[in-house]
């Protein structure tokens, strides 16, 4: 494995807990009422985001994964 990857897979665990940190706090956004009377704007905003951080951390898990892989 390259020095790159190294770094890159000890990197990992941090970023995946820093998406899923970020999508709980999008999660109590969504579980208020008022968001969804009052603020459709930023409740599609939030939705898109969720939806963006979804793909992110499939991907970044699928990197793990894969970098893991390698190092056996």
């Amino acid at each position: 494995m390259a020095p790159w990857e190294t770094k890159e897979l000890e990197q990992l665990p941090a970023e995946i807990a820093s998406l899923e940190q970020e999508q709980a706090l999008l999660v109590v956004q969504l579980s208020d009422s008022d968001l969804y009377k009052n603020d459709s704007a930023k409740l599609a905003t939030v939705q898109t985001r969720m939806t963006e951080l979804e793909i992110l951390l499939t991907k970044r898990f699928e990197r793990w994964e894969a970098l893991e892989a390698r190092t056996k």
